[in-house]
């Protein structure tokens, strides 16, 4: 998903004094485990389904709207709770909204039982490599340098911020967001850009991490791991 803001009357935000409230108050957990990265990609979901597929909300109040959601101040309280009544009521199925789910997260595979298990194993572990190959991504599980990556890189920072300011109809300028989210960039290392890890890693980062994939990828590992 890729927001794109706008100008307000010729005025650009350039400064931390003239971000949301919600934003200022809110506390972005440094660590978050696997079960509550779900919950977030999930809540985010029904958030583009409320405020932008639908536009269940919109107008003026819109943007205050979303800061409502937004200001809960318990990190992953209720967040799963929005996005299942979201996808019950809104209007189209999960499908015509976010693809073709079956499609997008696995193939059918028939399993011939008169072969012997070695082979059948050896058979699959072969066709996950041609799979993998055109697909190009998931040859591993998530692990925590991972989950530490994404917070990191500020990636619901970044999403929430880029997507209230699509909804409210105004713009931050990329220095001033950069500024607020890494602030100490230049004192840790002088050729860390905060600009470019914002334009190159974080919002590039955003298109593969929010997706239905990512939920299930992860729901799929948890499981696994759950049965050890």
């Amino acid at each position: 998903m890729r927001w794109k803001g706008c100008v307000v009357n010729g005025k650009l935000i350039k400064s931390y004094r003239d971000f949301p409230e919600w934003f200022k108050e809110k506390v972005y957990e440094e660590t978050i485990d696997p079960t509550d990265w779900i919950k977030e990609i999930k809540f985010r979901f029904a958030m583009h389904a409320l405020f932008v597929e639908h536009k269940i909300y919109q107008g003026e109040t819109a943007a205050d709207d979303f800061g409502d959601f937004m200001s809960d101040k318990d990190p992953f309280a209720g967040k799963e709770a929005y996005y299942n009544e979201t996808m019950k009521n809104i209007q189209q199925p999960v499908r015509e909204i976010f693809g073709n789910i079956d499609h997008e997260s696995g193939m059918p595979v028939t399993i011939d039982l008169d072969v012997d298990d070695e082979t059948i194993i050896e058979s699959v572990k072969e066709l996950l490599k041609i799979v993998r190959d055109l697909e190009g991504d998931f040859k591993r599980p998530y692990a925590e340098k991972d989950f530490n990556k994404w917070s990191e890189y500020k990636i619901l920072q970044v999403h929430d911020l880029d997507m209230w300011y699509m909804i409210s109809g105004k713009k931050i300028t990329d220095n001033a967001l950069a500024s607020v989210l890494w602030p100490d960039s230049e004192a840790r290392d002088k050729e860390f850009s905060p600009i470019d890890r914002l334009r190159k890693v974080s919002r590039e980062k955003i298109k593969k991490i929010i997706t239905l994939r990512t939920i299930h990828k992860l729901e799929a590992q948890i499981s696994i791991e759950s049965m050890k």
